[in-house]
């Protein structure tokens, strides 16, 4: 049974996996912003990221036309990790809160970290890029910018995955950045597809993050198909 992990770039992966049915339980990066280097940070400390310090590192950033708060070590963006007010931005007391975040991630840092080890055959997917261009060097640190740029991210952080857990892990990468697909080309257990845009915006506005609502069935039938394919040669074996 394939158990899927979204790994961002944003929450449009995860609320269009939960949509369809696909995803079953709410995950550690449903409603962050993860840039390529943070993906490989948290592979690399099998996702644990909170420790006691964890309020220590949490920073105030402007993002977009509003604002969010990101974990300077990770480069993780909480985007919705604190409540905002009726104008969008995080309120002013947000630090008041950090003690309940903290205890809610730490949670589900733990709880996906034992999933990965437990499930049967984990899928890991990649969407797109949140953080690019100015965007990311204005937000990241420079070394976690020159990570996120260089062509050979995504097969690092897929090699990173596999030597962290010990076993063969499945990547599907969805719309991803394409002068990084070369370096994957020769890694095996790897999806590649796009979400192609028809227009059919979620509760038709384009600026919602649920995105192309036919695109995104398509896409995730095809990735589905794929998996359902291996399933049959796997019991026919």
């Amino acid at each position: 049974m394939t158990t899927y992990f979204p790994l961002g770039t944003n929450c449009t992966l995860a609320f269009n996996l939960k949509r369809v049915g696909v995803q079953k339980e709410t995950g550690l990066l449903d409603n962050f912003i993860t840039s390529y280097s943070s993906l490989l940070y948290l592979f690399e400390r099998k996702f644990h990221f909170v420790d006691d310090n964890f309020g220590d590192y949490l920073e105030l950033i402007p993002l977009g036309h509003h604002d969010s708060v990101i974990h300077r070590p990770s480069g993780l963006i909480l985007h919705h990790a604190f409540e905002r007010n009726s104008d969008g931005y995080i309120k002013k007391n947000w630090r008041d809160d950090i003690e309940n975040v903290k205890s809610k991630y730490l949670y589900l840092s733990n709880r996906m970290n034992q999933s990965i080890i437990n499930k049967k055959d984990p899928v890991f997917i990649i969407h797109g890029e949140a953080l690019n261009g100015e965007g990311s060097r204005s937000t990241l640190l420079e070394y976690q910018f020159r990570i996120s740029q260089s062509q050979e991210v995504i097969s690092k952080i897929i090699l990173q995955a596999r030597k962290s857990y010990e076993r063969y892990l499945r990547f599907a990468l969805l719309s991803v950045r394409e002068n990084t697909l070369g370096c994957v080309e020769q890694i095996s257990g790897v999806y590649i597809d796009n979400i192609i845009y028809h227009g059919d915006w979620y509760d038709k506005n384009p600026m919602h993050f649920g995105g192309c609502v036919r695109g995104w069935d398509e896409g995730i039938a095809r990735m589905s198909c794929m998996d359902l394919i291996k399933e049959e040669l796997s019991r026919e074996a």
